[in-house]
Parts: structure tokens; sequence; C-alpha cells
């Protein structure tokens, strides 16, 4: 093998060396600087839905203590009806709430801040709801849902409510709020929430939504069917593979499938309580391109510096032989004389 192709190898090598060098520290670098910005903004988010379910926590148990509210559980009579029905809807209106409403310990609602509207909640059966029958046995329920009855997802916050004086359990007083804006708040990159069961019930991406991030018991998802949590329509999982799990817990996953999928950076944080789980999901995108760019620009300079290095060295033996050619020259020339 000749010298030149033993260079040409060589210097092959270290083009390629340098490229993978380039890639994997430019790479690094764009990770590097995606998680400290999706971990800035999973924060953030995750604080403002925090405050938001913190800030109404307590208005079902301020509701429960109220004479109006024990008045039309404990004795469900027009007047009482009436009465409770206006002060749900100024209170519902003033606390910027989706429905307040009130059930009686059989499941039946008896007062909504809807009174008045054609999907009143006034009348139904909610027996079977998880909020309803935390509530009655003397605990906070915390849910998340479609309604029944206006088919609107919603959070729900839920207190028993006692008859003034004793511990007899009347009913449960019911907040429901809308958190569908919280899809729109930071729409810059792909933003999910999931259950305690890993359902995804909030997402910037529509068709991600009532998906799964991991597969579900077969008694909970009878569970979830049977209190028609999401409208009884099919859960089925996300299409997510996880490529890598990064220091500090983020991973990098892909979802679709083939190999063309989009892949993200995903960085969880819990929201504590409820047990939900909020998922900002930064696209690898620009970290590729930044990296391929790098490798680009790497293997130009490589390229341009081994052609200047060729042609300095040319040159050099360029001039040896026009130096030996002069100097044979002279030689010759001082012979003949």
């Amino acid at each position: 093998m000749s010298r030149r192709i033993l260079v040409f190898f060589a210097l092959f090598a270290a083009l390629v060396a340098c490229c993978a060098l380039t890639w994997q520290v430019a790479w690094q670098r764009g990770i590097d600087e995606l998680r400290r910005n999706a971990a800035s903004r999973v924060d953030r988010t995750t604080n403002t839905l925090k405050s938001t379910l913190d800030r109404y926590e307590y208005l079902p148990y301020l509701l429960s203590r109220h004479l109006v509210v024990q008045d039309v559980l404990d004795h469900p009579d027009t007047a009482n009806v009436e009465r409770a029905n206006r002060y749900l809807e100024d209170l519902n209106t003033r606390a910027h709430a989706t429905v307040t409403y009130l059930v009686r310990a059989n499941g039946t609602c008896v007062a909504a801040s809807n009174w008045n509207g054609g999907d009143s909640f006034i009348g139904v059966d909610y027996s079977f709801r998880p909020y309803f029958i935390d509530a009655e046995k003397g605990g906070v329920g915390r849910f998340f849902g479609i309604g029944t009855i206006s088919i609107e997802p919603g959070y729900y916050i839920s207190q028993p409510v006692y008859k003034e004086g004793t511990k007899e359990n009347i009913g449960v007083a019911v907040v429901k709020l809308n958190l569908e804006w919280l899809q729109a708040a930071d729409a810059s990159e792909p933003l999910i929430v999931t259950d305690d069961h890993g359902v995804i019930f909030l997402s910037s991406v529509p068709a991600w939504k009532y998906h799964t991030v991991r597969p579900l018991p077969q008694n909970i998802e009878a569970s979830v069917y049977e209190t028609r949590q999401y409208a009884q329509q099919p859960i089925t999982p996300l299409p997510m593979t996880i490529v890598k799990t990064l220091e500090g817990g983020a991973q990098i996953v892909r979802v679709g499938g083939g190999r063309d999928a989009p892949s993200y950076l995903a960085t969880r944080r819990s929201i504590g309580e409820p047990d939900w789980q909020l998922i900002t999901m930064a696209p690898l995108d620009p970290v590729e391109s930044a990296a391929q760019n790098a490798v680009i620009v790497t293997a130009l300079v490589f390229v341009s510096l081994c052609l200047l290095a060729f042609y300095w060295r040319m040159r050099r033996a360029r001039v040896r032989e026009m130096l030996r050619s002069r100097e044979m020259l002279q030689t010759a020339y001082a012979e003949l004389n």
C-alpha cells in the first residue's frame, strides 16, 4: 500500500473522529440548555396549576359550613332549594368556578349554580362518582373527569356537609373547575398532565388526550369505565418509547412509530395533591440541527486545513524543484565555460 493511500485513510479517520467528537459535544451542550429551559418551564407551569388548585381547595369546605347549604340538604323544600340555587349561582360567579352544586346523602343533586340552564345538574344521580363517595366517607374528594350532563371535562373538589352540631353527614358540597386553559397557557411546546393512573387528561396536542403513558391494569380500566371518568371512551396507550434516561430523571422519548417519529425531552413534575404529573415535551429537533451544523462546520474546516496543508506541501516541492533545476543549469553552464 502506497504512502499516499495510508495518509488518505489516516486523514479520513481523523475527520470521522473530529466529527464524532463535535457531534457529542454540541449535542450534550444542546441537551444541557434544553434541560435548563425545560426545568424552568415545567416548574413555572406546575406552580401555576398548583396555585389554581390551592385557591379553590377550601371553597367546598367553606360552602359546607353555610347555613343555606345545611338547610337545603337537611330539608329540601321549595323555599330552601330556591334560596340555595341563588346563593350557589352568586357564589359560583364571584369565585369564577365552572359549576357549584350540592348532593344529598343519597347521591341526588338538590341545588346547583346552573339551576336555570338547559344542562342543570339538579335531580342527577352522582352516587357512583368517586368525589361523592370519598366525601360521603368523610374525606376530601378530588377527581378529574368528563361531566355526565355537560360532557365537558373538569376538576371536581368535594367536602362532606355535616348537620349543624352533629356528626351526621347530610350531603356533599362540590365545586367543578375548568382547567382547559392550562393547555394553551404555554403552547410553545407540547404539555401534558396525567392522573394517578397515567391517563393524559390535559394536553396541548389534542391527539394525545385520553391516552396513557403506561398500560392500565384491567381493574383500573374497569373502574375508569364504571365511574364514567372519561365518558366511557376507550383509553389506549400513547405510542411513546423511552430512548434514554438522563441524570436528574429527564428522559429522551420518541412518540409514534417508525424511525422518523419525533423525539422529545420529557421533564416531569409531581403536582402533589391530587396525585397528578405535569410533563413538558421539548422537541429535540433544534438540538440535533445545531449538532449537525457544528459537524458540517468542523468537516469544512478540517478539509480546508488539509487542502491548505496539501497546497503548502506542493508549493514547497515546486520551489525545491525550481531551485534544483537552477543549480543544474548553473552547473552545466559552468562546465561549458
